[in-house]
């Protein structure tokens, strides 16, 4: 019989020179759409009123957002924040509720044009357009990759010589005609010289 077993799933938000763990993280969520090219987030934590002076400051900061079990937390969210509301707890003075929300480190790239091939030019004065390479990936898509599979390529020989066996059926010789036949030509006129007595 299947046994349910209860896990603490924790947290932890990094915003900053800022640390936040649960039970300080209220809630948070990641987004990410097929064809949309940023991830979006959303948080909201209980901080101290005197670590932070102005939300603006937390605008444009880098976050890093973990969770899973408490001794083996997985990164979810790199990004920066573009959004930051400051409310007041009202159980509690010392603190304040932090709502945050942005986008991933990819969102600096949306909106640009960028070119796998360098371009320069020949008057050396201006600068060459942006471009990008891939040099490495991080994590595979495999839903793509188990759609097709891998090939499997070996020196076995890819055609048999072993033939089934059909039964074999000879055909006599054609008969030739003119070696049955006589020298002779039936049907013609035929002519032989002599003396007529």
């Amino acid at each position: 019989m299947a046994t349910i077993e209860r896990q603490k799933v924790r947290a932890r938000i990094e915003l900053g020179s800022i640390i936040v763990e649960t039970p300080n993280v209220v809630s948070f969520s990641v987004t990410r759409a097929r064809n949309q090219m940023t991830a979006n987030f959303s948080a909201s934590i209980r901080i101290d009123y005197n670590e932070i002076d102005s939300a603006t400051e937390l605008v444009a900061e880098s976050i890093v957002i973990k969770a899973g079990l408490q001794y083996s937390l997985k990164t979810v969210f790199t990004g920066k924040v573009e959004k930051c509301v400051v409310n007041p707890i009202r159980t509690d003075a010392s603190k304040v509720m932090l709502n945050l929300s942005g986008r991933d480190v990819l969102s600096i790239l949306e909106g640009q044009n960028i070119n796998r091939r360098l371009k320069t030019y020949r008057d050396g004065g201006s600068p060459p357009e942006r471009w990008g390479v891939v040099t490495g990936v991080i994590k595979h898509n495999t839903p793509t990759i188990q759609k097709f599979k891998e090939k499997v390529y070996n020196e076995k020989p890819k055609v048999t010589n072993r033939k089934p066996e059909f039964p074999l059926y000879v055909t006599p010789d054609a008969v030739d005609v003119n070696k049955l036949l006589p020298n002779k030509v039936y049907g013609g006129i035929e002519v032989t010289s002599g003396e007529i007595e």
